[in-house]
């Protein structure tokens, strides 16, 4: 059966946001009872809990939670420090490197041409990007075709076969010869892409690696505009992020 994501969220279900913060106005709104907007109190509690112990654990120096419905702020803290070498408190209006968080607003951008019936879940990626038919898989020392298909769905789950290499200094090293950072466009970045073999078969394995940036790709393709305009257009300014 093919997969398929639900078209409608339920709006009874709350996403709690942990944020990067920047330095807005709307740092100073003040926080409204939660069950005016139907947020369980309760589980806000949780929401400080957690900070709290993620930071009196040592697991983080510091964090910003930030909880709104309805356009309605019913939680905002922060916990900590700036850094495990830095004692300075955490604030609000503290300034982050969101770093693999874009991969979040990546994902937001395709499942907006998913909405508008531009692809299905089970399509396979060289249908959007040619480059990428004929992947090769990494087996037991050497290279073989894979033997499943690459779809969109591996894509926003990790499960398409790219890796960072994290851990395997062989991969790592095929990586840095592919020179991807220093790409001139997409086009040349996907095209250097699909000469690193893959870590597993599609769909048949795990792993934390390129697949949003391959998202990102069949964004521009399908949209003809460039990602950050596409997110810019599409995402940003409509919700009034600068």
């Amino acid at each position: 059966m093919p997969f398929r994501l639900p078209r409608v969220i339920n709006p009874s279900r709350i996403a709690v946001l942990f944020l990067v913060l920047l330095s807005l106005p709307s740092l100073a709104e003040e926080l409204v009872p939660a069950e005016t907007v139907g947020v369980s109190a309760e589980r806000l509690q949780r929401v400080d809990a957690l900070s709290q112990r993620y930071v009196g654990e040592g697991r983080v120096a510091g964090m910003v939670t930030l909880v709104s419905r309805h356009g309605k702020r019913v939680q905002a803290r922060a916990e900590g420090a700036l850094g495990l070498d830095n004692p300075l408190p955490m604030q609000m209006d503290t300034l982050f490197r969101i770093y693999s968080m874009t991969k979040a607003v990546t994902a937001v951008a395709a499942l907006m041409l998913y909405e508008e019936g531009r692809f299905h879940l089970d399509d396979p990626v060289e249908q959007f990007l040619p480059s990428l038919a004929g992947l090769q898989v990494e087996d037991e020392g050497g290279l073989r075709a894979a033997t499943t298909p690459m779809t969109m769905h591996h894509l926003f789950t990790h499960m398409a076969g790219f890796s960072y290499g994290y851990g395997d200094a062989a991969h790592t090293a095929q990586i840095r010869a592919l020179d991807l950072a220093g790409s001139p466009d997409t086009a040349t970045y996907i095209e250097r892409l699909s000469k690193l073999p893959l870590k597993h078969d599609p769909g048949l394995g795990w792993a934390y690696g390129f697949s949003t940036d391959v998202l990102g790709a069949v964004v521009e393709a399908l949209s003809g505009q460039r990602l950050g305009v596409f997110m810019a257009e599409r995402i940003f300014t409509p919700l009034g992020m600068t």
